[in-house]
């Protein structure tokens, strides 16, 4: 779906959030479902993109971000993990072809609605940054 690479696209570029508490009761399609999802969830907020409510909060100690459409279905969901947790060959080649760069956040992104599950870790050296996309079996390619 393009909507969903778009939001992709929206993850990765602005991969850093500011969580804040607002105090404010949730006022959005899925807002029922989020609270179910994750009754544990802390410091929310939540904000339109594209077709989508991105909410950003964080389960236990984790940050995490989760996507739900217009409708109100939950679509998919990222969260910030290690360079470790990700598969063992992938970390070996990241280290190896990149080990003059500077790893900066990792994340775990799951799409329910195309069953996607992949990983992102941004790169920078100097003044460049890139990002790299993992699969699940390891693979790792340039995203941008």
């Amino acid at each position: 779906m393009k909507k969903l690479i778009i939001t992709t696209a929206f993850i990765l570029s602005g991969i850093s959030f500011v969580l804040a508490s607002t105090g404010k009761a949730l006022n959005f399609s899925g807002a029922q479902s989020f609270k179910k999802e994750f009754p544990d969830a802390s410091m929310v907020s939540y904000k339109k993109v594209d077709q989508f409510v991105a909410v950003n909060f964080v389960s236990n100690d984790t940050k995490m971000e989760a996507f739900y459409s217009t409708d109100g279905e939950y679509v998919a969901r990222s969260k910030a993990i290690y360079l470790s947790d990700l598969p063992s060959n992938a970390t070996e080649s990241i280290n190896k072809k990149y080990a003059d760069w500077t790893t900066g956040e990792v994340i775990e992104y799951d799409n329910f609605v195309d069953n996607v599950s992949c990983y992102y870790v941004s790169l920078t050296k100097e003044s460049r940054k890139i990002i790299l996309q993992v699969d699940k079996d390891g693979h790792v390619s340039l995203y941008r």
